[in-house]
């Protein structure tokens, strides 16, 4: 990846981080963003909210699930019924899996809370306030879920270029 579409894509997602502070909204919509569609998606953007660690149960990290409505919107389909295969479909799967591959390999897993114990050293209950006050004040450069969120931007971003 070109040194300046890292640099937009880090931009893009610091901007999204910062005003939704939602992992799955900020990957859903820095990768909307930058792949300029146009599609009305406000219904999912709020749809997105309860999904970092699926209802902050420490499940899916909701950068994934971000990338994945995306990688969805573009190559899912409504099958006429649960036996229709299509080329569209299996290339939607293929890079869905792909990406979480590589979630995996970055991170260890795609799961919220292995993933946070991996960055932070513990699991975080952000509805919890003083627990939130503790993951805030934990937070650095280095080590932060906004880097989670770039680097699935970036990975989604170029397996779709890859299309």
């Amino acid at each position: 990846m070109d040194s300046r579409i890292n640099k937009e894509i880090d931009s893009i997602v610091e901007s999204k981080m910062t005003q939704y502070g939602n992992c799955a909204q900020a990957s859903f919509s820095s990768l909307k963003e930058l792949l300029k569609l146009e599609e009305e998606s406000q219904y999912l953007l709020k749809a997105l909210y309860p999904f970092p660690g699926i209802g902050m149960t420490f499940g899916t990290c909701g950068a994934v699930s971000g990338s994945l409505c995306i990688i969805g919107m573009l190559y899912g389909i409504i099958p006429q019924n649960y036996q229709e295969k299509s080329e569209k479909a299996a290339k939607c799967m293929s890079i869905a899996r792909k990406l979480c591959s590589k979630i995996e390999q970055e991170y260890g897993s795609k799961e919220c809370g292995e993933i946070m114990t991996k960055l932070y050293g513990k699991r975080f209950d952000l509805l919890d306030n003083e627990e939130m006050k503790a993951f805030l004040d934990a937070n650095t450069s280095d080590s932060n879920c906004t880097n989670v969120v770039k680097f699935a931007v970036k990975t989604t971003f170029n397996l779709l270029s890859e299309e």
